[in-house]
Protein backbone atom coordinates (compact mmCIF):
# COMPACT_ATOMS: atom_id res chain seq x y z
CA UNK A 1 0.00 0.00 0.00
CA UNK A 2 1.38 3.34 -0.82
CA UNK A 3 0.28 7.06 0.87
CA UNK A 4 1.23 9.63 -0.91
CA UNK A 5 0.38 13.30 0.06
CA UNK A 6 1.35 16.66 -1.60
CA UNK A 7 1.58 20.07 0.58
CA UNK A 8 -0.05 22.40 -2.35
CA UNK A 9 -2.84 24.86 -1.42
CA UNK A 10 -4.75 21.35 -1.02
CA UNK A 11 -3.98 18.23 0.56
CA UNK A 12 -4.48 15.32 -1.53
CA UNK A 13 -4.36 11.79 -0.11
CA UNK A 14 -3.82 9.04 -2.66
CA UNK A 15 -4.59 5.13 -0.49
CA UNK A 16 -3.64 2.43 -2.85
CA UNK A 17 -4.57 -1.32 -2.09
CA UNK A 18 -5.83 -4.02 -4.51
CA UNK A 19 -8.97 -5.67 -5.02
CA UNK A 20 -10.32 -7.78 -8.14
CA UNK A 21 -13.88 -7.43 -8.51
CA UNK A 22 -15.85 -9.17 -11.51
CA UNK A 23 -13.70 -7.45 -14.43
CA UNK A 24 -12.97 -4.28 -12.48
CA UNK A 25 -9.67 -4.15 -10.60
CA UNK A 26 -10.15 -1.43 -7.88
CA UNK A 27 -6.72 0.39 -7.60
CA UNK A 28 -6.92 3.39 -5.49
CA UNK A 29 -9.67 5.72 -4.03
CA UNK A 30 -8.36 9.60 -4.20
CA UNK A 31 -8.98 11.32 -0.70
CA UNK A 32 -9.11 15.10 -1.16
CA UNK A 33 -8.59 17.22 2.23
CA UNK A 34 -9.37 20.92 1.70
CA UNK A 35 -10.72 23.72 4.13
CA UNK A 36 -12.95 24.77 1.64
CA UNK A 37 -14.67 20.95 0.97
CA UNK A 38 -13.63 19.34 3.75
CA UNK A 39 -12.83 15.64 3.14
CA UNK A 40 -14.06 14.54 -0.75
CA UNK A 41 -13.86 11.76 -2.71
CA UNK A 42 -12.55 13.18 -6.01
CA UNK A 43 -11.77 10.07 -7.99
CA UNK A 44 -11.25 6.50 -8.06
CA UNK A 45 -8.27 4.52 -9.89
CA UNK A 46 -9.96 1.21 -12.01
CA UNK A 47 -7.92 -0.72 -14.13
CA UNK A 48 -4.77 1.75 -14.14
CA UNK A 49 -7.39 4.56 -15.12
CA UNK A 50 -8.06 7.54 -12.82
CA UNK A 51 -11.37 7.70 -13.23
CA UNK A 52 -13.12 11.35 -11.44
CA UNK A 53 -16.34 10.94 -9.99
CA UNK A 54 -19.36 13.37 -11.74
CA UNK A 55 -19.41 15.62 -8.31
CA UNK A 56 -17.30 15.41 -5.08
CA UNK A 57 -18.46 12.85 -2.76
CA UNK A 58 -18.02 12.70 1.00
CA UNK A 59 -16.43 10.09 2.56
CA UNK A 60 -19.23 9.08 4.56
CA UNK A 61 -22.12 10.96 6.90
CA UNK A 62 -22.66 10.88 10.66
CA UNK A 63 -25.35 11.73 12.87
CA UNK A 64 -24.01 13.28 15.76
CA UNK A 65 -26.94 14.25 18.75
CA UNK A 66 -29.56 14.53 15.97
CA UNK A 67 -27.73 16.39 13.40
CA UNK A 68 -26.46 14.74 10.78
CA UNK A 69 -23.42 16.33 9.56
CA UNK A 70 -20.83 15.10 6.19
CA UNK A 71 -17.48 15.06 5.30
CA UNK A 72 -17.79 18.26 3.45
CA UNK A 73 -17.37 19.82 6.57
CA UNK A 74 -14.85 19.20 7.69
CA UNK A 75 -12.55 22.12 9.48
CA UNK A 76 -9.38 22.17 10.52
CA UNK A 77 -7.81 19.51 8.87
CA UNK A 78 -4.15 18.35 10.02
CA UNK A 79 -1.11 16.89 8.42
CA UNK A 80 -2.13 13.77 10.00
CA UNK A 81 -5.00 13.35 8.19
CA UNK A 82 -7.59 14.17 11.32
CA UNK A 83 -9.66 16.89 11.41
CA UNK A 84 -12.77 18.25 13.20
CA UNK A 85 -16.06 17.67 12.12
CA UNK A 86 -17.83 20.09 14.21
CA UNK A 87 -16.51 21.30 17.57
CA UNK A 88 -16.78 18.29 19.83
CA UNK A 89 -15.72 15.42 17.50
CA UNK A 90 -12.51 15.03 15.76
CA UNK A 91 -11.65 12.31 13.15
CA UNK A 92 -9.07 10.80 11.62
CA UNK A 93 -8.91 8.43 8.94
CA UNK A 94 -6.06 5.69 8.06
CA UNK A 95 -6.09 3.15 5.77
CA UNK A 96 -5.43 -0.56 7.01
CA UNK A 97 -1.97 -1.80 5.50
CA UNK A 98 -3.33 -4.87 6.92
CA UNK A 99 -6.48 -5.52 4.86
CA UNK A 100 -5.67 -7.96 1.92
CA UNK A 101 -7.76 -7.88 -1.62
CA UNK A 102 -10.00 -5.32 0.32
CA UNK A 103 -9.94 -1.44 -0.27
CA UNK A 104 -10.04 -0.65 4.10
CA UNK A 105 -10.42 2.57 5.90
CA UNK A 106 -10.39 3.20 9.46
CA UNK A 107 -12.00 6.05 11.02
CA UNK A 108 -11.43 6.99 14.37
CA UNK A 109 -14.29 9.51 15.98
CA UNK A 110 -12.64 10.98 19.66
CA UNK A 111 -14.62 13.44 21.87
CA UNK A 112 -12.81 16.47 22.66
CA UNK A 113 -15.77 18.02 24.36
CA UNK A 114 -16.63 18.27 28.09
CA UNK A 115 -20.24 16.38 27.37
CA UNK A 116 -21.48 13.14 25.82
CA UNK A 117 -22.26 13.46 22.24
CA UNK A 118 -24.40 10.43 20.55
CA UNK A 119 -23.10 9.19 17.34
CA UNK A 120 -25.25 7.03 15.34
CA UNK A 121 -25.81 6.29 11.05
CA UNK A 122 -22.41 6.51 9.84
CA UNK A 123 -22.98 6.19 6.07
CA UNK A 124 -20.71 5.63 3.28
CA UNK A 125 -20.07 8.67 0.50
CA UNK A 126 -22.72 10.72 2.81
CA UNK A 127 -26.81 9.72 3.11
CA UNK A 128 -29.14 11.57 0.23
CA UNK A 129 -31.82 10.96 -2.11
CA UNK A 130 -29.65 10.20 -5.27
CA UNK A 131 -28.12 6.91 -3.58
CA UNK A 132 -29.27 3.67 -2.88
CA UNK A 133 -28.35 3.34 1.33
CA UNK A 134 -29.29 1.47 4.32
CA UNK A 135 -28.96 3.03 8.12
CA UNK A 136 -31.19 3.52 11.07
CA UNK A 137 -34.20 5.54 10.47
CA UNK A 138 -36.95 6.82 13.04
CA UNK A 139 -38.02 6.23 16.27
CA UNK A 140 -36.66 3.77 18.83
CA UNK A 141 -37.59 0.44 16.95
CA UNK A 142 -35.75 -3.48 17.35
CA UNK A 143 -35.25 -2.94 14.27
CA UNK A 144 -35.55 0.56 12.96
CA UNK A 145 -32.84 -0.11 9.82
CA UNK A 146 -34.33 1.14 5.99
CA UNK A 147 -33.28 0.40 2.66
CA UNK A 148 -33.49 3.61 0.60
CA UNK A 149 -33.63 4.03 -3.26
CA UNK A 150 -34.16 7.01 -5.30
CA UNK A 151 -37.50 7.75 -5.96
CA UNK A 152 -38.52 4.79 -3.88
CA UNK A 153 -40.42 4.93 -0.95
CA UNK A 154 -37.87 3.13 2.26
CA UNK A 155 -38.23 -0.56 2.97
CA UNK A 156 -37.73 -1.74 6.83
CA UNK A 157 -34.59 -4.40 6.15
CA UNK A 158 -33.67 -7.14 9.09
CA UNK A 159 -29.68 -6.83 9.62
CA UNK A 160 -27.19 -9.85 11.39
CA UNK A 161 -27.50 -9.15 15.15
CA UNK A 162 -24.16 -7.96 15.44
CA UNK A 163 -24.54 -5.40 12.81
CA UNK A 164 -27.58 -2.87 13.45
CA UNK A 165 -25.35 -0.27 13.34
CA UNK A 166 -23.84 -0.70 9.95
CA UNK A 167 -24.22 1.77 7.32
CA UNK A 168 -24.24 0.85 3.84
CA UNK A 169 -24.34 2.78 0.32
CA UNK A 170 -23.13 2.41 -3.44
CA UNK A 171 -22.98 5.57 -6.34
CA UNK A 172 -22.88 5.38 -9.60
CA UNK A 173 -19.01 6.53 -11.42
CA UNK A 174 -18.28 7.48 -14.99
CA UNK A 175 -18.07 4.18 -17.35
CA UNK A 176 -20.53 1.98 -16.23
CA UNK A 177 -19.20 0.98 -12.63
CA UNK A 178 -20.47 1.57 -9.62
CA UNK A 179 -18.76 1.99 -6.03
CA UNK A 180 -20.27 0.43 -3.16
CA UNK A 181 -19.24 0.22 0.71
CA UNK A 182 -20.39 -0.81 4.01
CA UNK A 183 -19.31 0.89 8.02
CA UNK A 184 -19.00 -1.23 10.18
CA UNK A 185 -18.65 -0.67 14.36
CA UNK A 186 -14.97 -1.92 15.54
CA UNK A 187 -14.38 -0.34 18.88
CA UNK A 188 -15.07 1.87 21.00
CA UNK A 189 -13.23 3.25 24.92
CA UNK A 190 -15.20 5.47 27.44
CA UNK A 191 -18.22 4.84 25.54
CA UNK A 192 -21.79 3.31 26.09
CA UNK A 193 -22.41 0.51 23.10
CA UNK A 194 -26.02 0.62 22.07
CA UNK A 195 -28.02 -1.32 18.87
CA UNK A 196 -27.80 1.30 16.52
CA UNK A 197 -25.45 4.46 18.30
CA UNK A 198 -22.80 4.80 20.52
CA UNK A 199 -22.48 7.14 23.36
CA UNK A 200 -19.01 8.53 23.67
CA UNK A 201 -18.25 10.32 26.97
CA UNK A 202 -15.95 13.49 27.39
CA UNK A 203 -12.60 11.85 25.92
CA UNK A 204 -13.65 8.74 25.02
CA UNK A 205 -13.65 7.48 20.98
CA UNK A 206 -15.41 5.01 19.07
CA UNK A 207 -13.54 3.37 15.43
CA UNK A 208 -14.97 2.08 12.49
CA UNK A 209 -14.05 0.17 9.30
CA UNK A 210 -15.02 1.38 6.29
CA UNK A 211 -14.72 -1.02 3.07
CA UNK A 212 -15.06 -0.42 -0.64
CA UNK A 213 -15.53 -2.12 -3.64
CA UNK A 214 -16.62 -1.88 -7.17
CA UNK A 215 -19.96 -3.96 -8.80
CA UNK A 216 -21.32 -3.32 -12.54
CA UNK A 217 -24.98 -3.69 -13.22
CA UNK A 218 -27.83 -2.99 -11.09
CA UNK A 219 -27.50 -1.25 -7.65
CA UNK A 220 -29.03 -5.02 -6.43
CA UNK A 221 -24.97 -6.45 -7.29
CA UNK A 222 -23.75 -4.02 -4.51
CA UNK A 223 -25.89 -5.55 -1.59
CA UNK A 224 -24.95 -8.88 -2.73
CA UNK A 225 -20.82 -8.01 -2.97
CA UNK A 226 -21.21 -6.96 0.63
CA UNK A 227 -23.93 -9.10 1.79
CA UNK A 228 -23.29 -12.60 -0.26
CA UNK A 229 -19.44 -12.25 -1.32
CA UNK A 230 -18.12 -10.37 1.75
CA UNK A 231 -20.37 -11.40 4.41
CA UNK A 232 -20.40 -7.45 5.97
CA UNK A 233 -16.52 -8.30 6.39
CA UNK A 234 -16.97 -10.63 9.54
CA UNK A 235 -15.93 -13.69 7.54
CA UNK A 236 -13.45 -15.11 5.72
CA UNK A 237 -14.77 -18.09 4.41
CA UNK A 238 -18.60 -19.58 5.45
CA UNK A 239 -18.87 -23.08 7.05
CA UNK A 240 -21.86 -24.40 5.23
CA UNK A 241 -21.24 -28.12 6.31
CA UNK A 242 -24.96 -27.35 8.77
CA UNK A 243 -26.59 -27.21 5.34
CA UNK A 244 -24.98 -29.91 3.79
CA UNK A 245 -25.62 -32.37 6.49
CA UNK A 246 -28.27 -35.15 5.16
CA UNK A 247 -30.42 -35.87 7.81
CA UNK A 248 -31.23 -31.99 7.50
CA UNK A 249 -32.28 -31.71 3.94
CA UNK A 250 -35.70 -31.97 4.88
CA UNK A 251 -35.66 -28.45 5.37
CA UNK A 252 -34.69 -27.46 1.85
CA UNK A 253 -38.21 -28.45 0.56
CA UNK A 254 -40.24 -26.43 3.69
CA UNK A 255 -41.36 -22.96 3.22
CA UNK A 256 -43.33 -22.31 6.16
CA UNK A 257 -42.02 -22.33 9.92
CA UNK A 258 -44.31 -21.59 12.40
CA UNK A 259 -42.68 -20.67 16.49
CA UNK A 260 -43.94 -20.65 20.06
CA UNK A 261 -43.52 -19.88 23.43
CA UNK A 262 -44.96 -22.59 25.91
CA UNK A 263 -47.34 -20.41 27.10
CA UNK A 264 -48.99 -19.02 23.88
CA UNK A 265 -52.89 -20.47 23.51
CA UNK A 266 -52.38 -21.77 20.34
CA UNK A 267 -49.81 -24.14 21.98
CA UNK A 268 -51.46 -24.83 25.69
CA UNK A 269 -54.84 -23.37 26.64
CA UNK A 270 -54.14 -22.51 30.32
CA UNK A 271 -58.19 -22.23 30.84
CA UNK A 272 -59.01 -25.57 29.48
CA UNK A 273 -55.91 -27.59 30.87
CA UNK A 274 -55.25 -29.17 27.22
CA UNK A 275 -52.77 -28.74 24.25
CA UNK A 276 -54.07 -27.02 20.96
CA UNK A 277 -50.90 -27.49 19.33
CA UNK A 278 -52.79 -29.93 17.13
CA UNK A 279 -55.38 -27.87 15.99
CA UNK A 280 -53.03 -25.16 15.67
CA UNK A 281 -51.39 -27.46 12.98
CA UNK A 282 -54.69 -28.51 11.42
CA UNK A 283 -55.33 -25.18 10.54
Amino acid sequence: MLIRAKAIPLLTLVLWLQLTAYSQTFDAVHLNFTSQQGVTIESVTLNGSEISVRKPLPLFSVVLNDTMLATFTATTIRQDSSFLLNPGISCRITADASAENRTQFQIHFTNISGHNIKLENVVPFGQSKDKTYITGSGSWALARAFLFCPGRMPVSVILPDNAWEMGYASVEVPGGTSLCAIARRTGWEHAERKRYWTIIEPGGSVSYNLYLDVFSGEWQNGLKRMFQKHFLHDLTDFDNALFERKDLQWIRHKYIIALQFAWDHQFYDRNKGVFTLDNFLAE
